[in-house]
């Protein structure tokens, strides 16, 4: 299985990534410290053994509950009010 990461492009306001399975993208918008994700598509490939498809639809439904995030050194951290979701490492 590939790593599930997250890119952002401020220009266009488009999140992209790898969600376990498959590719995806979705708008966001930030104000402040808050964060919204919309509109998330992904590709339609299988995911091959219950791991992977669990991964995938957590951290999917991450993306769908996080309002506000928190960046501390290379460490980005979405959060669901003061609940934490997810965590990424910046890589160079």
């Amino acid at each position: 299985m590939d790593t599930v990461f997250i890119e952002f492009d401020p220009n266009g306001q488009q999140a992209t990534g790898f969600s376990g399975c498959n590719h995806f993208t979705s708008g966001y918008s930030v104000n402040a410290q808050q964060l919204r994700f919309s509109a998330v598509a992904t590709t339609r490939r299988a995911c091959m053994g219950p791991w992977a498809q669990r991964i995938e639809m957590s951290f999917l439904q991450n993306l769908a509950q996080t309002n506000r995030y928190r960046i501390e050194g290379n460490t980005l951290t979405f959060y669901d009010g003061d609940r934490p979701l997810a965590m990424f490492q910046r890589t160079p």
